[in-house]
């Protein structure tokens, strides 16, 4: 758990680059606070995202997006399903 506000962060800068963070839900999606992305070969674009609505929270798992704009309308999707004013 000390750890978790990690996944939330957008950006931050190292050795004088800025890096962004890959969930482009972030700050996008109400409630969104973060989690991972991945792509391999194997298995596409894959999300795993947490949000938070009121007292629910929500953990939600995609994968095998054909491309990262794919796994995130899905991701959205899923979440306006399954926790109360969510925004697509």
């Amino acid at each position: 758990p000390k750890y978790y506000p990690y996944f939330s962060t957008a950006a931050f800068a190292w050795r004088g680059m800025s890096i962004r963070n890959h969930n482009r839900l972030l700050g996008r999606v109400e409630g969104v606070d973060g989690i991972k992305t991945g792509y391999t070969r194997a298995s596409g674009f894959n999300l795993v995202t947490s949000a938070k609505r009121g007292k629910r929270h929500l953990v939600a798992v995609v994968l095998g997006g054909r491309s990262g704009g794919a796994r995130d309308a899905r991701m959205r999707e899923a979440l306006a399903k399954n926790v109360p004013s969510v925004t697509r």
